[in-house]
């Protein structure tokens, strides 16, 4: 079939090339049908969650429960992670990062300050238990892995 060694080689190197690439290619696929569910979000789009339940931590503050696709759902956020909060006010889309504090089962938690000029602080706010808002997420901002640092200062 290959009249020379060299032949035989390129050939042999295409062969391995190609089935390393599906060997691969194989677990990536894998991963991603695998990825963990974020409870009805996702990084990928903005979706919308219920406020669940409103509670006044101080007076200007409050924690704003919003409810998972299901009572047993996890979030499954990522260690340094945050969510996408997006809002229609006025005439724009506003967006702003959260970091969800608490890890109970079927809710995403959030401690929103209200600020006298604070655009979406204002809109967290007037929600009302029952009203939705367009959560995206979880977005990484650092790979974090234990054990990763000698010490932190």
């Amino acid at each position: 079939m290959f009249r020379s060694l060299a032949a035989r080689a390129v050939a042999a190197t295409g062969l391995v090339g190609a089935v390393g690439a599906a060997v691969l290619y194989r677990p990536q696929v894998a991963m991603a049908d695998a990825a963990p569910n974020h409870g009805g979000i996702t990084p990928a789009e903005f979706r919308p969650l219920k406020v669940k339940a409103i509670e006044q931590y101080n007076h200007n503050t409050k924690v704003y429960r919003f409810a998972l696709d299901s009572e047993d759902a996890d979030l499954n956020m990522p260690i340094t992670s945050y969510v996408l909060a997006k809002a229609h006010i006025g005439d724009k889309d506003v967006v702003r990062p959260y970091t969800p504090y608490a890890d109970k089962k079927g809710e995403l938690t959030l401690l929103v300050k209200t600020y006298p000029n604070g655009t979406m602080s204002k809109h967290f706010d007037e929600l009302r238990v029952g009203d939705s808002l367009e959560l995206r997420g979880p977005m990484p901002k650092f790979n974090y892995e234990p054990n990763m640092f000698d010490s932190v200062t």
